[in-house]
């Protein structure tokens, strides 16, 4: 059961998803589901292998109302403005540390690509790779500026006394 696909309440479709991923999704025993060799959408509540993932339901005569996917998630930010200063604060200072700044600025324009697809484990990831190479190239480049500096006041006073 590596591709399961499940539709939300407006009908949307989603995956493939892992059975590890299930409780990260809006999925309940009622949810539609489909997979790879299947005739026909069923409701989840009749697969006992996605049932093993889905977390409990309130078993009380009061059903709350299913969670909509708006709520349950919160869109990662994707910063864009720190890796974008990173390329610029690399093309103004030093180029060594140009890579890791597009490393950062392609992960931020993948948060917001998983997250409209449906991958919301993996847009959380980019998010959190994408800040931590920005701030490896903002904090690199200030590291080299700051020792390039040092070195040149170094050199210039051996030089001019």
């Amino acid at each position: 059961m590596k591709d399961l696909y499940f539709k939300n309440s407006q009908g949307q479709t989603f995956g493939p998803i892992s059975p590890d991923e299930i409780p990260l999704h809006p999925i309940t025993p009622e949810t539609i589901v489909w997979r790879p060799g299947m005739q026909d959408w069923v409701k989840a509540a009749t697969i006992p292998e996605v049932m093993n993932y889905v977390p409990p339901t309130n078993n009380d005569n009061v059903s709350p109302s299913p969670p909509s996917v708006e709520c349950e998630f919160v869109r990662p930010n994707n910063y864009m403005g720190w890796s974008l200063i990173a390329v610029v604060l690399s093309l103004c200072s030093s180029f060594i540390m140009l890579p890791f700044g597009v490393v950062a600025l392609i992960y931020s324009f993948l948060v917001d690509d998983k997250w409209n697809n449906g991958y919301y484990k993996e847009a959380i990831d980019y998010s959190r790779k994408s800040y931590n190479w920005s701030t490896i190239a903002i904090y690199g480049t200030l590291i080299i500026f700051a020792v390039t500096l040092l070195v040149s006041l170094f050199l210039m006073y051996i030089f001019l006394r």
